[in-house]
């Protein structure tokens, strides 16, 4: 399945929907996750786009 996540805010908004992603991600399914340019190294060290 192909899921699109999105999360604004400061880490403690954003974080928790990373962890998501990732249980997604772990799940076999693919994962896109729309968010601020500041969480772009978080999201490529859990292997999200």
């Amino acid at each position: 399945m192909k899921v699109l996540l999105a999360a604004h805010g400061s880490r403690g908004d954003v974080y928790p929907v990373i962890a998501l992603a990732g249980r997604f991600k772990s799940e076999g399914h693919e994962v896109t996750m729309l968010t601020q340019q500041t969480f772009i190294e978080a999201l490529k060290s859990h292997g999200i786009n």
